[in-house]
């Protein structure tokens, strides 16, 4: 995981990366178990805290700045996910932040589907949960990266950049997509988010992202910040930043960095994916989640639809939940199918 990449590549004395002899390994070992451990009660206290705190402030506290790893460089001049002058070209048409986001789509369209999903514009939509749990003080995420259908999809915005992503998409031959996240599949999600310029407030916005995202459950969870030059890839972790990343879009090694990420999978995504492919199924909407699973609407290749219930804590009460569930069903439509 990413709290096991920094541990191999972070040396607290001299930021070198890590190695040498093992009393100096066991060493670095013990200060990340307790900086991981400081940084998590410091996170709880940062959530719980009713005085708000900057996003600068925060950035400082949620993860220190000498941690920040560096991507490594391949050899692989093609493993970019700019040219130097595409990014000249963005960077000469982006007047201000949501214009670079529209002129970045094709690109984040094609990064995502190298992982098999799709990008999602989610700049108008507050759908990222906080401690409060009042819809007024959710946060609202720039895009995300998702399987295909498991978003709440919306209407494309009319504003000012509506003639400039038409323009995009026939030059591209790409279809921008709107929406907004489903709270209970976020860990199924790679979120972004873009600022103009990468200052210590857009990190620690970004941070808070990752926070409450994780906060909840035990998956890692992932966000992606980028201006016209640069990016940082976020791992959160039960409330806590595990790791940050830095690269940079035109350097090689930028493009398989961000696949890796946009390539992991959870035991959710990997136990839905699975099912889809053994039943020859296509996920195409999410019903909802209850105690011991998730439903998720399929089709298969005549277009028939169906509900699929993925269930990932199998325990000795679960068969009998499943079959009862499945007389329920029954009774009310003779034509309904168990599959195990």
């Amino acid at each position: 995981g990413g709290g096991q990449r920094a541990a191999q590549q972070v040396n607290p004395s001299d930021g070198s990366g890590g190695g040498g002899e093992s009393g100096q390994g066991s060493n670095l070992a013990l200060w990340m178990f307790e900086t991981n451990e400081s940084l998590k009660q410091l996170s709880k206290k940062l959530r719980v805290d009713s005085t708000p705190v900057s996003d600068s402030e925060f950035s400082l506290r949620a993860f220190p700045k000498n941690r920040i790893v560096s991507i490594h460089d391949s050899n692989d001049d093609s493993d970019v996910v700019l040219s130097q002058v595409q990014q000249d070209v963005l960077s000469s048409r982006s007047t201000d932040e949501h214009v670079m986001i529209a002129h970045l789509t094709p690109y984040l369209v094609h990064i995502s589907n190298l992982g098999e999903l799709i990008f999602v514009n989610t700049e108008e939509h507050q759908w990222l949960h906080t401690v409060s749990g009042h819809a007024e003080h959710f946060l609202k995420p720039d895009g995300l990266s998702c399987l295909p259908h498991l978003y709440t999809a919306q209407d494309e915005p009319e504003n000012s950049l509506s003639a400039i992503r038409k323009e995009i998409s026939r030059e591209f031959d790409i279809t921008y997509l709107f929406g907004e996240g489903i709270w209970s599949l976020r860990d199924c999600y790679v979120v972004w988010e873009f600022k103009k310029h990468i200052d210590s407030g857009a990190l620690g916005k970004a941070y808070r992202y990752a926070v409450h995202l994780s906060r909840e459950d035990r998956y890692t969870h992932y966000v992606i910040l980028g201006d016209i030059t640069t990016f940082y890839i976020i791992e959160g972790r039960e409330g806590v930043i595990i790791s940050v990343n830095k690269g940079f879009w035109v350097k090689p090694g930028s493009k398989s960095a961000l696949v890796q990420v946009l390539n992991y999978h959870n035991e959710n995504m990997h136990l839905l994916m699975a099912l889809c492919s053994e039943l020859e199924m296509t996920p195409i909407g999410f019903l909802g989640s209850g105690g011991f699973g998730r439903c998720f609407v399929v089709e298969d290749k005549r277009k028939l639809k169906f509900a699929l219930k993925t269930i990932l804590n199998v325990n000795d009460s679960v068969p009998a939940l499943v079959h009862g569930e499945f007389h329920k069903l029954r009774e009310l439509n003779e034509n309904t199918h168990v599959t195990n």
